[in-house]
Order: structure tokens, then sequence, then C-alpha cells
């Protein structure tokens, strides 16, 4: 990697000098950026991305904003994922606990850190119940990173199941732990996306309850919390009683 990216030697000529086959330099290379050892930085004042973060940091007190210039016909999920995992290497160290919360860019940014959080024996344990939603981003982990699941749906069916298994040591245990992990992440999900919320297409709510739920003015949600546009939780919404995590 050093003399690849510092010396500027080309793959053959770091072949010649190592001893390995140009397929093995290109492997060692490729599995430099997914384990974390390589990490790109690209210094480019984007100045429209620039002037959001600015703003976003002034309006909610952040103390990290990163705004990833937007592509047409893009995954956005998968940029956004990338622009996630970069950030977390850079705040993540070794042996730590990362919390994690259910959601598409959020399982794309898992995805994205398998090599790193092998390497770096990164902790990993879930913020909420609704265990098949975390699957296609821990399915892609390395079987030797330690997982740790919430044993429970996301949503109980009233507010007295999910007291309940709130109060099981199982789930009991993980929700302390995921309060004590060192840096969380979750998405942010939009009310106005309606079919393609997470939360709807995983089927924890109704169409009918996510307009409900706009017009008491939420805007976006949380791990199934709502939120309105000051960041505030909006009081008074049924699934919020219901929820485990």
């Amino acid at each position: 990697a050093w003399f690849y990216y510092h010396d500027g030697l080309t793959q053959s000529e770091i072949s010649d000098r190592l001893g390995l086959t140009r397929l093995k330099v290109s492997r060692l290379l490729e599995k430099g950026h997914q384990s974390g050892i390589i990490r790109v930085q690209i210094n480019s004042r984007f100045e429209g991305c620039l002037e959001y973060e600015t703003q976003l940091r002034r309006q909610f007190s952040l103390q990290h904003v990163r705004v990833i210039p937007g592509l047409a016909d893009a995954d956005v999920g998968g940029r956004l994922g990338i622009g996630a995992a970069h950030m977390l290497m850079s705040l993540l160290q070794p042996q730590q606990m990362l919390a994690i919360g259910f959601g598409e860019a959020t399982m794309n940014t898992l995805q994205r850190l398998s090599g790193f959080i092998s390497s770096q024996q990164i902790r990993l344990v879930t913020l909420s119940g609704g265990v098949g939603s975390y699957m296609t981003g821990i399915g892609q982990l390395n079987a030797a990173c330690s997982v740790n699941i919430i044993p429970a749906p996301l949503r109980a069916s009233s507010a007295d199941i999910a007291r309940t298994l709130k109060n099981e040591n199982c789930v009991k245990d993980v929700l302390l732990a995921a309060q004590a992990a060192d840096v969380a992440i979750v998405g942010i999900g939009a009310v106005s996306q309606q079919d393609d919320a997470t939360i709807i297409r995983s089927g924890y709510i109704s169409q009918g309850e996510q307009l409900m739920i706009g017009r008491k003015g939420a805007v976006g949600d949380i791990l199934g919390y709502f939120f309105d546009a000051k960041g505030d939780v909006v009081t008074d919404i049924k699934i919020h009683n219901e929820l485990i995590g």
C-alpha cells in the first residue's frame, strides 16, 4: 500500500520488488481497503455540500457532519453506506462496541465495514428488536465477529407486552449493553418516503398510521420513534409505547 499510494510504484514494480505476483498485489490492495488499512480522503471543497454541512451543524448543534454529493440514478443507500463507513473508521477504536439500528443505509454501512470490524475486533449490539431487519448487514460479517442481538420484535402487539418483554433478562441485558456502546449508528426515516420507508416495507406500521403520524407534525423517525422538524419526539403516538429498543 505504501509503495503504491505513497511512492507511486506500479503494481508490476511492487510485485518485482516484493517477489509477489501482480494478482497477489492487487488482492492485497483490495484487502487493505476492506480492512481499513487503506483509507481514501478526497480533498475537494465541494461548495454546496460544505454549505449544507455548516447549516446542519449550527441548526442541530452537531459535532461532525458530512453531506455526500448526489448523483442522478445513483444508489443513495449505497453512497450513504460508503460515507458512513469512512466516518466510523475514523471514530472507532480497536475492541470498542458499536450499537447499530436497522434500515437499508445502516446495513449498507455494515457491509462496507465488514473487514474493518473483523480486523479491529469491534463488538456489535443491536439497538432495537426485529432480528430479521438486521440480517442483511450482519449476515455479511465474519463468523468470528461478536454480535449481540435483542431477541424480540421491534414492535409488540400492545404496550403491556412491550413492557413485559423489556423486563425479560435476555432482552434487558442487550438493551443495557446498547446504551453503554462507544459509538452508535442509526438510519433516519422520512415520513415523506411513504412506500419506500423501511418501517413501512418491514410491516411495522401501515400507510394509514404513517399518514396520521404525519398529521401530528412528525417528519421522520429513528428506530420507530417519530420526531418533528426541530428534532423533538412527537408525543401521543401509539407505536412509541409498543417499541422494544
